[in-house]
């Protein structure tokens, strides 16, 4: 009895993991798809608004964005 109660808990454990890791891949690409939204909205500020502040700053956030997911 003792061998099935550990079999099925071992079988729980596995299957509760690969839940979580498909859960995890799914958050991972919202959120790159998230960034690619936001890094596409500073680059349009960026270059509709060159001469103006919120231009500038949208530039300089673009320049401190560490290069990621092929950008």
């Amino acid at each position: 009895m003792e061998f099935w109660a550990r079999l099925l808990a071992k079988a729980i454990v596995m299957a509760m993991s690969i839940a979580e890791a498909s859960s995890l891949r799914s958050r991972l690409f919202e959120t790159k798809n998230e960034h690619e939204i936001m890094w596409t909205a500073l680059d349009d500020i960026a270059r509709m608004y060159k001469d103006h502040d919120s231009g500038k700053m949208a530039r300089r956030i673009l320049d401190k964005i560490p290069v990621k997911y092929g950008r």
